[in-house]
């Protein structure tokens, strides 16, 4: 994984619900990515604020919006987050995530499970189309998703350079790196 440097964050505009908590307290972001154990590309934040003159870890996870603001460089690359090359992760997710849109839920569960607005032609499905349908759909457009992954994936490993491909499990036929069999 790539742990990036730390930046500050002003709690007063911050997008997720926690970091605006003690508005007061200095609060600094860490972003890390990279592929994990099971192929799987993550982002994920450390944040930390000060307190009583001292720094200490408060919160750890994807949230991706203020990394987004705190590193607009990752942004591009965290509609990948928890994707896959390998399968369509989440079948019974998506189908749930699907049916619950249909009955009038929000759909920001299944777009964040489909990674939809990573291809710049997606559009969801109407509201009222079938689960079937909705799957079939999916499964066509899936290709085209690994590829777009993949080319992300070569450009962000570019960038960061050979720490990208640090991990254990790494350094087999799945490394992301210039030169790989992914290349």
């Amino acid at each position: 994984m790539i742990v990036t440097e730390w930046r500050t964050v002003d709690p007063r505009k911050a997008v997720d619900r926690y970091l605006r908590e003690y508005p007061r307290r200095p609060k600094r972001i860490r972003a890390e990515y990279g592929i994990n154990e099971d192929g799987r590309f993550e982002v994920h934040s450390r944040i930390y604020e000060k307190a009583h003159g001292k720094w200490r870890e408060t919160a750890w996870g994807p949230f991706l919006g203020d990394l987004a603001a705190a590193f607009p460089e990752l942004e591009p690359y965290m509609k990948w987050d928890m994707f896959t090359p390998d399968e369509i992760a989440g079948w019974a997710a998506l189908e749930k995530f699907w049916t619950e849109y249909r009955a009038g839920g929000y759909p920001t569960d299944f777009q964040y499970q489909a990674s939809l607005g990573a291809l710049p032609d997606d559009v969801m499905p109407p509201r009222e189309t079938p689960w079937p349908e909705v799957r079939a759909w999916l499964q066509e457009r899936h290709p085209r998703l690994v590829a777009a992954f993949r080319r992300d994936m070569r450009e962000l490993a570019r960038a960061a350079g050979p720490g990208f491909r640090a991990g254990p499990g790494f350094e087999g036929p799945k490394a992301w790196y210039p030169g790989s069999a992914l290349e």
